[in-house]
């Protein structure tokens, strides 16, 4: 349609929309600057005549734009600063701080903000996917741009993969707006040197322990003076290397200075035994307040809920001149172990792609299947166990395991026992080597009994303080196979009659299996009718990622990941004008749904939070109020079955009918297992599992079209760090699938 019009024949482009219309803007929609960049040979030494244009940018070399996306493009050869003083375990690796800047420089000159001093660039977001390493003799790398629905500019940083397919390898992506350049926020660092004295890192300290981390920084990426480390706290002196001086005005975003402020990070984990580098997995938010100058200073601290020592760390970091004026301001700044990051250490159902080496980066739909596996055992015969113990099972499963083990103990641990007299009974045997759990056998008819809350306390709750009792005792350094057993938690095969009671517990063992890979676990979902095959039980592998097997019909499955796509012309029960409940709609992702809503079907919509309404909120609010009725907002406990009631008559009060009721809620308290307490735990977890039966209850007579779960990806990535989330999301996947089983409405789950 678009070529016809451009030919000159008059289309009705009325006909594309319905009642509301786009606005229409003037193209382009900033000012061009009328420069020329053609190479003049007439005007230039003869030295230079063999040479290219002049590039835009040291990391933005050419616009490379085509008709159909706003592109910049770069060939490194491996001799800029950048890469050739930066090498990772042996390999020469573009710094994340690059992404950075050759975003903010992107969405620059695509908007016209590198004319006006008064516009900054923001970016939010981020993700670091898969690093740029220098294997070759040039790398070439493209930066493309896309306007997104709320006027952000989304960006992603890719190259070809050096495939001869063209398949797209996507290295980082995120988002980015410009704004008014703001006052710039100011530090004491009078206050800060004193806050930070507890301890101080010399350059060659850093840079040695960076060495035998296995990070080799050239002079061009050795910026840090000096690193004072406090309580929870760090700040660390930076200079731009001498002979980078002359290229400080070519970046917004220097990658010397930014790559040393981030080195500063190594004051937190200087004095503990990592043999392994932190490398950068994601960035919340980054704001540019002003210029960088050679000499700076950068205050790093841990964001909430994150800790030293933890594989994966979290932290805000302000860079301020010597007056505290503060140029560069990251917030959410998160890494990794690179033990923990690399590709190979992913999940193994998240690697079942078609097409070898596609990364699972960008916009992908992905379906989870079942599939049938043949068993490769261990040995052909159980493993010889000197003490192995086995806590749950009835006596026939105790029998069993006594034929293969007959001097296996079974251990009685009840709902109501604390960690405290776990650990007094753990410590009865003289060490153990193999502990056996099976969850309890609780019968569920329906999805909305109680029982599905109170089962919690004898399935997951008491996985969580074994696990810690085995902690305090001193188990985190030893060997131990773990063999985990649940009945029917997962939907194996698609018409499964699932009890989501024990699903959670999959969710905590897959997070196990990533912090303590010295334990062995063995993840085991089995159907109630079957005959349990104990020899092929504990002669399976166990699985470093805690990713389980399922065991239906004398076949073995596992779990994958597939690319798919929803179907044409499939009927989505979104209506004009109908009213929808979201559980934890102030969230990112709630509100999100919520503009689609708004904009698409002036949807009346009633979000429920925990919190009370306050200006973060009602500025939500507002902002969507620009696209049409703006939600209304109602404070309440959605965990609290009274609670939920009284928000239920509330709404009905002004409305006949609710639509679709959507569970938008979560508690992010991430924490390794060793320093999670169990009321974290629990509360990470009850966002999900509790909730979820609320919601089951208070709306099951309601004439629903739908009940969507916003579940998350860490569903299937269990990922360390996580065990509560984790956890709350194989719950709530699985309960939704039994729901889906009762219930007549649509039930569905995106897990995002």
């Amino acid at each position: 349609m678009l070529e016809l019009w451009v030919q000159g024949l008059s289309l009705d482009w009325n006909g594309l929309y319905g009642e509301i219309k786009p606005r229409r803007i003037s193209l382009p929609t900033y000012p061009f600057a009328n420069e020329r960049y053609w190479f003049n040979p007439a005007q230039a030494p003869d030295e230079q005549v063999s040479g290219s244009m002049p590039m835009l940018h040291p990391l933005l070399q050419e616009n490379t734009s085509d008709l159909y996306q706003q592109r910049y493009s770069s060939t490194f050869n491996g001799k800029e600063f950048f890469l050739a003083d930066h090498r990772v375990q042996g390999r020469f690796l573009l710094p994340g701080v690059a992404y950075l800047e050759m975003a903010c420089e992107a969405v620059a000159r695509a908007t016209g903000a590198y004319l006006d001093n008064s516009l900054a660039i923001s970016l939010k977001n981020v993700v670091w996917a898969e690093p740029v390493v220098m294997d070759q003799a040039a790398v070439q790398l493209h930066i493309g741009l896309s306007v997104e629905e709320n006027g952000e500019i989304h960006y992603e940083i890719y190259s070809d993969g050096g495939s001869t397919s063209g398949t797209k390898v996507v290295h980082g992506q995120g988002s980015a707006a410009t704004r008014t350049r703001g006052e710039a926020p100011q530090l004491d660092l009078a206050a800060l040197r004193t806050a930070c004295s507890r301890d101080t890192l010399t350059a060659q300290a850093c840079y040695e322990r960076f060495r035998e981390m296995g990070i080799d920084y050239g002079p061009g990426q050795q910026g840090l003076q000096h690193v004072h480390v406090g309580e929870g706290q760090v700040l660390a002196r930076l200079a731009l290397p001498p002979q980078l001086a002359d290229s400080l005005a070519d970046y917004r975003l220097h990658p010397s200075l930014m790559d040393s402020a981030l080195q500063a990070c190594v004051g937190f984990n200087i004095r503990a035994n990592h043999s392994t580098p932190f490398i950068p997995f994601a960035l919340d938010s980054l704001e540019v307040f002003g210029a960088m100058v050679s000499v700076l200073w950068v205050h790093v601290r841990f964001s909430p809920g994150s800790h030293a020592g933890e594989s994966v760390q979290k932290f805000n970091v302000d860079l301020c001149d010597d007056a505290g004026r503060v140029c560069v301001r990251m917030k959410g700044f998160t890494t990794r172990s690179a033990e923990n990051a690399r590709v190979s250490d992913r999940p193994a159902n998240l690697l079942s792609m078609e097409t070898p080496g596609q990364q699972l980066v960008g916009n992908i739909m992905l379906t989870p299947v079942w599939d049938v596996v043949t068993v490769t055992r261990d040995s052909l015969s159980p493993p010889a166990v000197d003490v192995l113990v086995m806590i749950g099972g009835g006596q026939e499963q105790q029998g069993a395991v006594q034929r293969y083990y007959p001097h296996a103990a079974f251990l009685n641990i009840h709902a109501a026992d604390t960690i405290d007299v776990i650990v007094r009974k753990l410590d009865s045997f003289n060490g153990i080597d193999h502990l056996v759990w099976v969850a309890p056998d609780s019968a569920l008819t329906v999805a909305v009994q109680e029982t599905v809350i109170e089962d919690q306390q004898c399935g997951v709750r008491q996985c969580f303080r074994i696990i810690k009792a085995l902690l305090a005792l001193g188990y985190e350094a030893r060997a131990l196979a773990w063999t985990v057993i649940t009945i029917q938690a997962q939907a194996v095969r698609k018409n499964d009659t699932v009890n989501p009671s024990h699903a959670s517990v999959h969710g905590l063992m897959g997070s196990l299996a990533k912090e303590y890979p010295n334990w062995k676990v063995r993840l085991i979902d089995l159907a109630a009718a079957d005959a349990w095959p104990w020899e092929t039980i504990f002669s399976l592998p166990p699985d470093r990622h805690g990713d389980a097997w399922g065991y239906r019909g004398r076949e073995w499955f596992r779990q994958t990941l597939l690319p798919s796509q929803l179907h044409e012309g499939e009927e989505i029960p979104y209506r004009e004008d109908g009213v929808y409940l979201v559980i934890g709609g102030a969230g990112g992702i709630g509100e999100a749904w919520s503009e689609l809503m708004i904009k698409r079907y002036r949807a009346r919509i009633i979000w429920i939070g925990r919190r009370e309404k306050d200006a973060d909120i009602q500025g939500k609010l507002d902002r969507l109020a620009e696209f049409g009725p703006a939600p209304e907002y109602i404070t309440a406990d959605a965990t609290d079955k009274e609670a939920l009631e009284q928000v239920y008559a509330q709404v009905k009060q002004r409305h006949s009918q609710i639509h679709g009721v959507i569970h938008s809620a979560l508690v992010l308290l991430d924490q390794s297992l060793a320093k999670m307490d169990e009321e974290r735990f629990v509360a990470g977890l009850s966002a999900k599992v509790d909730i979820s039966v609320r919601l089951a209850q208070e709306f099951a007579e309601e004439a629903l079209d739908f009940v969507l779960f916003f579940s998350s990806l860490v569903a299937f990535s269990k990922s360390p760090g996580q065990s509560n989330y984790a956890a709350g999301c194989t719950f709530k996947d699985a309960y939704a699938h039994r729901l889906s089983q009762q219930w007549r409405c649509a039930v569905k789950v995106m897990n995002w």
